[in-house]
């Protein structure tokens, strides 16, 4: 369980520094303020995170050990490793950065 969270927290992490840094980029460009540019941002990284869930990470992880090992790339136990599962994603990952992004897109 503590794994699971440990990998929510660094993805809002890395979600949010991609998402300032893009919108640090878009407001040099465009000029203007950043409140909105990260608010759009933070919904664009929630939404496209939301879409693609977390298992292409940790198939990528794994796939030379299971190659190495023979097996298939796909985890058949059902608990091995007791990471982030894909609803636990969008719960602790996905949906806060949508959220906090409408919240700042609105507050204006």
């Amino acid at each position: 369980m503590r794994r699971g969270f440990r990998q929510a927290l660094v993805w809002l992490v890395l979600a949010v520094l991609v998402a300032v840094v893009a919108a640090v980029l878009w407001s040099a460009v465009k000029g203007g303020g950043l409140r909105v540019p990260t608010a759009v941002a933070l919904m664009a990284m929630g939404a496209l995170l939301s879409l693609s869930g977390t298992t292409v990470v940790s198939r990528t992880q794994t796939m030379d050990t299971f190659a190495f090992l023979g097996k298939g790339p796909e985890h058949d136990e059902p608990d091995a490793g007791e990471g982030l599962t894909n609803m636990g994603f969008f719960l602790f990952v996905a949906l806060p950065l949508l959220v906090v992004g409408l919240a700042l897109y609105g507050r204006g």
